[in-house]
């Protein structure tokens, strides 16, 4: 096997529990799905590994 690549991109959505509590559980999870499905489609990487920091 030869030499790949690896990218490790971090992001943080402010105010996540803020807007948890404005919004509801529901309507935050879905808000932070939307922002990964738009960072998939912009990024366009073939495998996609989502890792959540523990609560």
């Amino acid at each position: 096997m030869g030499i790949q690549t690896v990218s490790v991109m971090f992001t943080d959505l402010v105010d996540s529990t803020a807007t948890m509590y404005r919004l509801g559980e529901a309507a935050a999870d879905a808000l932070r799905r939307e922002h990964d499905e738009m960072l998939r489609g912009e990024i366009g990487v073939e495998r996609w590994t989502d890792r959540e920091a523990p609560r």
